[in-house]
């Protein structure tokens, strides 16, 4: 496929970051980044260098109404690029992250309505339990649990009324948000899920995906979800900038590949069998994603 198909180019490109050539063109999905985020300062070499790696589609995923807005800018730009909006459980504050609160919804939510036609996913939505979080404000932790499940709550039902799956975080909060995907009948992609395997072969068995970043080469977790998980329920993320696969390393769609590779090393199988298995799997699940050619 021609460069500007994939990207917004006014000179012939020149990828600085080189890959090696393969034989066959391979088509894999990154389910989880966001590469709207600072880190980024040259959004095109990127892009470029993922789609040299094989990847054909990146799911980018906003945790704030200012990320969503940019989403939509660089969809518009890079069609490599598939917009899903959402409200993360996790918001700056004025000292540090904090728990979301209610008030915060109503912005998203009109969004994403506005936009319902061109996104392909809620996300990034979720739970977050964590100590660090619920101490970043003056509302008692068990209230702030509470307000968190109504904001995931919300993005679920309105997932099910425009017909989109969810990209949901769920860190220290893995049984509870699989229990609320249940409830409200909606489907999804449980990202970096850091719960037992147990919630997680429930959320499977209730027809969710779980996604394996690049840090799954470090992770002794991520390597179990790998082997538990059946492969037709698995697919590839990268959460780019984040979970690279070497500990506070910039991370990269490009880098699926690792994931990809590593998955294939734990179920003892090939690398085409896992990323033909992987990207199959994204586009049952998000059926609006359009990978470049």
């Amino acid at each position: 496929m021609a460069a500007d198909r994939v990207w917004k180019v006014q000179e012939p490109a020149v990828i600085t970051h080189h890959l090696p050539c393969r034989d066959k063109d391979y088509m894999m999905l990154d389910c989880h980044a966001h590469i709207y985020s600072p880190e980024f300062s040259d959004v095109q070499q990127t892009l470029e260098a993922a789609y040299a790696a094989g990847v054909r589609a990146i799911l980018n995923v906003s945790e704030t109404v200012e990320d969503a807005l940019k989403i939509l800018e660089l969809a518009q730009e890079y069609p490599i690029l598939q917009p899903c909006l959402g409200l993360h459980p996790v918001q700056p504050g004025a000292q540090g992250s904090r728990s979301v609160r209610l008030d915060e919804v109503d912005k998203i939510m009109e969004l994403i309505r506005e936009n319902s036609e061109r996104i392909v996913a809620i996300g990034e939505c979720g739970l977050d339990f964590s100590p660090h979080v619920l101490a970043g404000s003056d509302v008692p932790p068990a209230a702030q649990k509470e307000i968190q499940k109504k904001v995931f709550g919300a993005q679920l039902c309105v997932a099910n009324e425009i017909g989109v799956p969810v990209n949901v975080h769920s860190r220290q909060a893995g049984h509870y948000a699989v229990d609320l995907m249940i409830e409200a009948g909606s489907k999804g992609l449980l990202h970096a899920f850091d719960g037992k395997v147990g919630h997680a072969l429930k959320a499977v068995h209730n027809g969710c995906l779980i996604s394996i970043a690049p840090s799954v080469v470090r992770s002794p977790h991520l390597q179990k979800l790998a082997k538990a998980i059946p492969l037709d329920h698995l697919v590839l993320e990268t959460d780019s900038p984040a979970l690279g696969p070497a500990n506070g390393v910039q991370n990269v769609p490009a880098n699926v590949r690792i994931a990809c590779e590593h998955v294939a090393k734990i179920k003892g199988m090939s690398f085409e069998d896992v990323e033909a298995m992987t990207t199959e799997n994204a586009m049952k699940m998000f059926r609006r994603v359009r990978p470049v050619e």
